[in-house]
């Protein structure tokens, strides 16, 4: 598991990149919290979708 602070280091070099923090979650997020992942997962889709059209 990445720190935190090293997280948004890497967020910050990456251009265009997006940093999503779930509160209160340790090491498995599709487990602990799989409402949220669902949540991030869908609009990350949506947002490439809407990218890649003509």
């Amino acid at each position: 598991m990445t720190p935190i602070s090293l997280s948004r280091k890497i967020h910050g070099l990456i251009s265009g990149s997006t940093l999503n923090l779930i509160p209160d979650c340790g090491h498995l997020p599709p487990i602990e919290k799989p409402e949220a992942v669902a949540t991030l997962l869908l609009e990350l889709l949506q947002r490439r979708e809407l990218n890649q059209r003509p």
